[in-house]
């Protein structure tokens, strides 16, 4: 397929989405196409693009099991590839270690909230993290308080319940994050850095993650992992339903 050279390219000025593909079914797909939608209205990208061309694409490239779907907008291309999906069920099991990024996010800027092509800071603290021995880097703010991973959102819990950082302390609002805020109780709250050990678990989501116990995070060692994994499993089952 031909790539016109635009500003997507040039400047970082498009969009992706990454999309769980299970059994040849994208997961939660309207969900992950309104959002892509509602940033190309952002960015004025003015291209019709529905479900159809993902479920084409995939009745095309069939495969049985998880696998992954991305799809690459900008104002004048419109890319879907089919990738491998690399997660184990002993990833979850031994849970992910977290280190701070001494980027600070920052939550005025609109790439903040959008998932577009400009992810140098994401890319390069993810190999950086490879290279450190430790699975996923997170950002604060500005301001000091807690906002996201570098490709997953994160969630604190304590005494059973559940705690995320608020959207507009800059952070990309996952489709995971959605789905977590909307079958349990969670609640929005500022959470400054260095307050993670007050907490009992620490758990991560995205779209290909889904549900990621933590074992760690900057080197402390958390209580436990029991509900994290427990939630994990419950979202499991759920996909289990598609």
């Amino acid at each position: 397929m031909k790539l016109n050279i635009d500003d997507g390219f040039r400047f970082g000025l498009g969009l992706f989405e990454t999309i769980l593909v299970l059994d040849n079914k994208a997961v939660l797909l309207k969900e992950h196409l309104h959002r892509l939608q509602e940033s190309m209205s952002y960015f004025k990208i003015q291209k019709h693009i529905d479900e159809d061309a993902f479920l084409e694409f995939l009745e095309k490239d069939q495969k049985e099991g998880k696998s992954v779907l991305k799809a690459t907008v900008t104002t004048e291309n419109f890319l879907l590839e089919r990738k491998d999906y690399l997660y184990k069920k002993e990833d979850y099991q031994e849970g992910f270690s977290l280190k701070k990024s001494f980027i600070l996010r920052n939550e005025t800027s609109p790439f903040t909230y959008h998932k577009t092509l400009n992810y140098g800071d994401n890319i390069l603290e993810k190999r950086k993290a490879a290279l450190s021995n430790f699975n996923e880097p997170y950002f604060i703010n500005t301001k000091g308080f807690f906002t996201e991973g570098a490709t997953t959102n994160l969630f604190f819990m304590r005494d059973n319940k559940i705690f995320t950082p608020p959207a507009d302390s800059g952070l990309l609002k996952g489709i995971l994050r959605d789905w977590v805020i909307d079958h349990y109780r969670v609640e929005e709250k500022n959470i400054f850095q260095y307050d993670y050990h007050k907490y009992d678990e620490i758990f991560l989501t995205n779209s290909l993650l889904g549900i990621m116990p933590v074992k760690s995070i900057d080197g402390h060692t958390l209580s436990s992992m029991e509900k994290s994994f427990s939630l994990h499993q419950e979202y499991e089952s759920f996909l289990d339903t598609l």
